[in-house]
């Protein structure tokens, strides 16, 4: 068997009912514990940086190379704008759990099934026993609905690479996000609230930390899944250690949406035409 190389990013254009202008959200607010509001949170220019940890199981069919596959990680925001710490109030974690098919050499897409839960965490334990890797034992803050995931896989080298995912906002907590001009974007979740992320490397890891095993695979993927495979040989099943950027845009004038940072160049102000 050949092992996954990468997931490649697809350029996606987000479009609206109401425009089809689209401009990156800047210099929006985050308060970490969601305890101040707008007047104390956190500037961010454009984005917030992730680290994390994934498990995947893949399971060849009849006619392999096409392949289906089940994914469960857990992420935190370690700092803004690649150059800022992250905010000191509380840590920003998440867990995913997903799955979807593709084939080497080919596409990879995830179901719309897929899951995203984002926490506030003032305990500052992320990558412990606590909860589930310390990633979903805060306060939640958000649930999100996967809308669009994709990428390419390559066969050959070890996975390594990188994968863009897009989810609808279902529920998002007050208190915690804001625009430039203070509006909690809470607010705006029956707008067509979007959030989603970009990896920008997602690394094979032949040697996971107990707490990975433990807590990834053998808590937060059985408990989506059942008993894992376990065994870390790709491209059966194997760990991933993650890290990329989440992103805010601003479909004018209706909606908004956080996109991974790997979709900058899909995006620009285009004016709607009239007849």
């Amino acid at each position: 068997m050949k092992l996954i190389k990468a997931l490649a990013v697809a350029s996606v254009a987000l479009t609206s009912a109401a425009a089809n202008a689209e401009v990156f959200l800047q210099n929006w607010k985050i308060d970490a514990d969601g305890a101040l509001g707008a007047g104390a949170a956190a500037n961010v220019s454009e984005f917030m940086d992730l680290i994390g940890a994934s498990y995947i199981e893949t399971t060849p069919n009849p006619t392999y190379p096409a392949f289906t596959f089940k994914d469960a990680g857990a992420f935190r925001v370690a700092g803004l704008d690649g150059t800022k710490a992250a905010p000191s109030s509380a840590e920003i974690t998440a867990v995913f759990t997903g799955t979807g098919s593709g084939t080497l050499n080919g596409a990879i897409n995830f179901n719309t099934t897929s899951t995203f839960d984002m926490y506030s965490d003032t305990a500052f334990d992320f990558g412990t026993t606590n909860g589930t890797f310390g990633a979903d034992n805060g306060t939640k803050i958000g649930t999100f609905q996967l809308s669009f995931g994709t990428g390419n896989v390559d066969p050959s080298g070890i996975p390594n690479g990188q994968l863009t995912l897009k989810f609808l906002a279902t529920s998002l907590l007050s208190g915690y996000f804001f625009d430039q001009n203070g509006i909690d974007l809470s607010t705006k979740v029956a707008d067509g609230l979007l959030f989603g992320f970009v990896t920008t490397n997602a690394s094979f890891t032949g040697n996971p930390t107990t707490e990975v095993v433990s807590e990834i695979a053998g808590e937060l993927y059985q408990n989506a899944f059942g008993a894992p495979a376990n065994t870390n040989t790709p491209p059966g099943d194997f760990y991933v250690s993650n890290n990329g950027q989440y992103r805010w845009s601003v479909p004018e004038p209706g909606s908004l949406a956080l996109i991974g940072a790997g979709l900058m160049g899909a995006f620009g102000i285009r004016r709607r035409r009239t007849a």
